[in-house]
């Protein structure tokens, strides 16, 4: 069980790095840059930079672990199809 649970682990790991990859370059192909510019107790702000145009936005943090978790269920339920396990 442990093993399995290493395998599931290190495939999580292994395709959020690719999709963190992919998604970078195709910012950096369309010229898109993300800045972090504060993180607050319950607020991540940002500013966005795409073709002169600027603009700053801010996301809850519980607005983005709910996220997280759901993205999360997602990878972990195609990798255990994948594996047949469910």
């Amino acid at each position: 069980m442990q093993s399995l649970c290493l395998d599931i682990t290190d495939l999580l790991m292994a395709r959020l790095h690719d999709d963190l990859a992919s998604c970078r370059r195709l910012m950096r192909a369309r010229n898109i840059k993300v800045i972090e510019l504060s993180h607050e107790r319950a607020y991540l702000h940002y500013q966005i930079i795409c073709r002169g145009y600027e603009s700053k936005f801010s996301f809850m943090c519980e607005y983005l672990k709910a996220e997280l978790s759901v993205k999360l269920g997602k990878y972990i339920a195609q990798i255990l199809k994948e594996m047949k396990v469910l």
